[in-house]
């Protein structure tokens, strides 16, 4: 072995050279410790201790922002499926209620026309037009069956049957009435009020007052419902929970007359099933 700084032969073990003193280098190179870890190779950027086998990710899929399980499609509720059938019931009702007003309405025209062609109005004894009918108190009836239902008919009315409605007509000529049952929950009816009035306005007939009215312990939906100038008042009241009664009623003048609308409610009142 040689020194490195001046190149003077040195033996084995010598620390020092004799010549210069220079350090002597061991030839052997440095061995480290088995159990001690490399130092990974320059260029390796994972630093992972050398030899070292990189883990695995094992972890689940990150879920969706929406915070459902994976994969999991989004379920629409029942509840809203039934509250769309039961709001477009509602619509179907109120649409069958104002369809049966219309009607009701144009026949109740045509009774009066026929009304006024067979007797002419007359007038009380200081001259001027009564357009009120008189209270029921007749205690003679006839017996009208309309479909399921009796009604007593009082002898101040005629009563008969036509296309399933029990049509009035006053003995005096003035005033007629349209009974008849329809369809619907009288619940559902009695809180869509504003919805009739807007149907019926967009179908061309005013409805000037809507509202609840109690006669004889019987309430009922009553408005006044006007077209080209003439007036009538309608009305519904429950018959069960799936049927109502409907009324209309009208006079010769076309006049709003509530005691002509108290007149006839007894007689679907007092109407029995057979």
């Amino acid at each position: 072995m040689n020194c490195k700084n001046c190149g003077t032969p040195v033996s084995a073990g010598i620390k020092f050279c004799p010549s210069c003193g220079s350090p002597i280098e061991d030839g052997q190179p440095q061995m480290n410790n088995a159990n001690q870890n490399l130092t990974p190779p320059t260029g390796i950027v994972n630093q992972t201790t050398y030899n070292q086998q990189p883990s695995m990710n094992t972890s689940q899929p990150q879920q969706p922002a929406n915070n459902m399980p994976y994969n999991q499609q989004p379920v629409m509720s029942p509840y809203t499926n039934m509250n769309n059938k039961k709001n477009n019931n509602k619509i179907f009702i109120i649409v069958g209620v104002v369809v049966g007003i219309i009607l009701f309405a144009i026949i109740v025209g045509s009774m009066i026309s026929n009304s006024k062609d067979s007797k002419s109005g007359s007038s009380n004894a200081n001259g001027s037009t009564n357009t009120n009918s008189s209270s029921n108190t007749n205690t003679n009836y006839t017996e009208i069956t309309l479909n399921d239902y009796k009604f007593q008919v009082p002898s101040n009315y005629t009563g008969t049957i036509s296309n399933g409605r029990l049509q009035l007509t006053g003995v005096d000529g003035k005033s007629v009435a349209l009974i008849g049952i329809i369809n619907g929950n009288y619940t559902q009816i009695a809180s869509s009020q504003s919805y009739i009035k807007s149907y019926m306005q967009n179908s061309g007939y005013t409805v000037n007052k809507i509202g609840t009215k109690t006669i004889s312990g019987r309430e009922f939906v009553v408005g006044e419902v006007s077209q080209s100038g003439k007036n009538m008042l309608m009305g519904y009241t429950k018959l069960d929970n799936n049927r109502l009664f409907m009324l209309v009623v009208a006079n010769i003048y076309y006049t709003i007359d509530y005691n002509l609308f108290n007149d006839v409610v007894p007689i679907i009142i007092t109407a029995r099933a057979n």
